[in-house]
């Protein structure tokens, strides 16, 4: 397909939107998240968020398991990146941190019909319910932030919520399908933080930061710890509640009740 086409159709499906909801939100959020699941991700990044007494969003899909990398040659793994083992999804799960869904061969979603999408993520489902029992994953993350408007419409109707990779805070009118986020890896101005924790509460907003591993040396698509720890730092200090993305959603979807 011609490239400007291609530009054309991913733009207005980043656009398209398909499951819009007025944010309820009664004070700003913010979540942290993490894509593919790497193993640094929990070793380093868990620590810090726990530090701080909250917890993050871990993005599984199956074909980063140990079990399965060399099963899935065609599967788009970072170069020099270990994920994921078994006992970090457990030890995730029983810490209070939220797993979430990254299909389950982590194939670009606009590539794929229906049929395969629901495929993949049942298989996804039974991965991870075979490792912590009745879990059931409400939220999704599209692998490499890919979309197409089919797509988005049948996952955001098989989980609560689609989280994306296009930059922005999520105010007033929320996409469920797609939710913006702020990538942390090599392109992210840490000088900025504070430009976006003061939108976010001016707009009274929700705030996503994703990232992949969490080392000194990080992939292009990760983190060092110094920065994470430093947003992190500068969200909690702000005042600003940090919840996994189902206690967000959760938060946006329903005013307290007045005591």
């Amino acid at each position: 397909m011609n490239r400007y086409i291609t530009s054309a159709i991913r733009r207005v499906s980043n656009a398209w939107p398909t499951k819009p909801v007025f944010s309820r939100l009664s004070a700003p959020v913010a979540s942290f998240t993490f894509d593919d699941f790497p193993h640094t991700a929990w070793t380093n990044g868990a620590p810090i968020l726990e530090s701080f007494g909250v917890r993050g969003t871990y993005f599984v899909a199956h074909a980063f398991s140990p079990e399965s990398l060399d099963k899935f040659p065609d599967t788009e793994v970072m170069t020099g990146v270990s994920y994921y083992e078994l006992d970090d999804i457990v030890a995730a799960h029983t810490k209070g941190h939220e797993i979430g869904c990254h299909t389950f061969d982590h194939k670009r979603v606009s590539q794929q019909n229906n049929y395969e999408l629901l495929d993949s993520i049942d298989r996804n489902a039974e991965f991870v319910k075979h490792l912590l029992g009745d879990v059931i994953m409400t939220s999704f993350a599209y692998p490499q932030g890919n979309v197409s408007i089919g797509a988005k419409r049948f996952l955001s109707r098989k989980f609560s919520v689609c989280r994306g990779t296009q930059a922005g805070i999520n105010a007033k009118l929320l996409e469920l399908s797609q939710l913006k986020c702020f990538n942390l890896d090599a392109n992210f101005d840490k000088n900025s933080i504070d430009a976006l924790i003061k939108e976010t509460k001016l707009r009274n907003g929700w705030i996503i930061f994703n990232t992949h591993d969490v080392i000194d040396f990080p992939s292009p698509y990760g983190c060092t710890p110094e920065l994470l720890y430093a947003v992190v730092a500068a969200v909690a200090a702000s005042g600003i509640e940090i919840l996994p993305i189902k206690h967000a959603l959760g938060r946006a979807m329903f005013r307290p009740i007045a005591r």
